[in-house]
């Protein structure tokens, strides 16, 4: 099912629009222990109103308007009142509701650790937090160090003991599990998810447990999935429209579904999910470099846009429509190059008219050999 929208089928504007960094290799995230008095040269700050003092005034005045109280207070009345408000209920289960579920689990260990160790290429993981001011960071041998508060331990320790900090994980949990589905599938059945989010935790969780949890996120405006329906479906219906959740209903009827191990759903849970590499992606990009003299950038962002037009299913012929016309270069001279590259690229992205197989495990599906069910009968002698 051909999922772009129509004003988006010209890949011009689309084309420079792609934003990405190039600084960067794109590399996996791990938390860890680690001891703070090796990495940080000086006098860590382990209090919140320590951290909040160093701030400028302006910082605070900022936060103090987003939380609702008077700004013009002076700077130490200003430290004082945001020490007491921000490890409050009002602000922190907010903020830890729209954490990665990865990232939270670091406070299940806040009452033995001081601090975590993140790479820094992920830094934003934990853009939420610093943007609370409730972590002290540091930079240190091509790492961020992040220094979590006593004020900040002590709330969390108190999530632990009182099960709130369970019933957060358990919500943030399902809704990285709803966000991955819609996804990966666009559509599928909660209790579906269910079983597929219990098969790969140790949880019990329900399909009413995902609907109280979807409609708890659905006052987001930027909630990534909504319930039709038998169906949780993916928002961009709302620019198909709700009549192609029947339409893709139909096509993978009876169809197997791919269900990936449970980091790789995670992985499709995360903004930017489709703008990693493939081989297939940088067998294109390296082409586009050597054969055709582009720069690095414009071949990254052409590469870019044709994995995102064959993850939405756009026929092959108008993707390399627009990639001549994007790229100015006349047809016949890489036809067949460019078709055999894009053809690579849509034989291995994962796609909703397959239930989240690409197009290549999909025809060997079809083609593996069915076992045929004799019924047994009575043996002759």
């Amino acid at each position: 099912m051909n999922r772009l929208p129509e004003q988006w089928k010209r890949g011009g504007n689309l084309f420079d629009s792609i934003q990405f960094d190039d600084t960067e290799p794109c590399t996996k995230t791990e938390i860890l222990p680690y001891k703070i008095e090796h990495a940080i040269k000086g006098r860590p700050i382990h209090s919140l109103s320590g951290i909040l003092q160093k701030r400028p005034v302006e910082f605070l005045r900022d936060a103090a308007v987003s939380m609702g109280m008077d700004p013009t207070m002076n700077k130490k009345l200003l430290v004082k009142a945001l020490s007491e408000e921000l490890p409050s209920r009002n602000v922190f289960i907010p903020t830890m509701l729209n954490m990665p579920y990865t990232s939270l689990q670091f406070f299940q260990e806040l009452q033995f650790l001081e601090h975590i160790k993140s790479d820094t290429v992920r830094m934003a993981t934990y853009l939420p937090l610093q943007q609370a001011v409730l972590l002290q960071s540091f930079y240190w041998d091509e790492s961020m160090i992040f220094l979590v508060p006593k004020e900040i331990k002590r709330f969390c320790r108190q999530y632990l003991f009182d099960g709130t900090l369970g019933r957060i994980l358990d919500a943030v949990l399902m809704h990285e599990y709803m966000k991955a589905a819609v996804t990966l599938y666009g559509i599928i059945k909660p209790r579906e998810l269910a079983a597929i989010c219990n098969s790969q935790n140790d949880t019990s969780f329900s399909e009413k447990d995902f609907i109280a949890v979807l409609e708890m996120y659905q006052d987001e405006q930027s909630c990534d999935y909504l319930l039709t329906g038998d169906y949780l479906v993916s928002n961009i219906f709302y620019l198909l429209g709700m009549e192609k959740v029947q339409v893709l209903e139909k096509e993978i009827r009876n169809k197997a579904r791919y269900i990936p191990k449970k980091e790789e759903m995670f992985d499709y849970a995360h903004d930017g999910w489709d703008e990693e590499y493939t081989q297939e992606c940088s067998n294109l990009e390296q082409f586009l470099r050597s054969e055709l003299g582009m720069r690095l950038r414009e071949a990254r962002k052409m590469t870019l846009l044709m994995s995102f037009y064959a993850t939405n299913e756009v026929p092959l012929q108008d993707q390399m429509d627009t990639f001549f016309y994007v790229a100015g270069i006349p047809v016949r001279e890489v036809h067949t190059e460019m078709k055999e590259l894009l053809t690579d690229i849509n034989d291995n992205t994962r796609i909703w008219s397959e239930k989240g197989h690409t197009r290549r495990e999909a025809r060997q599906l079809a083609d593996a050999p069915r076992i045929k069910m004799v019924k047994g009968g009575r043996n002759k002698k």
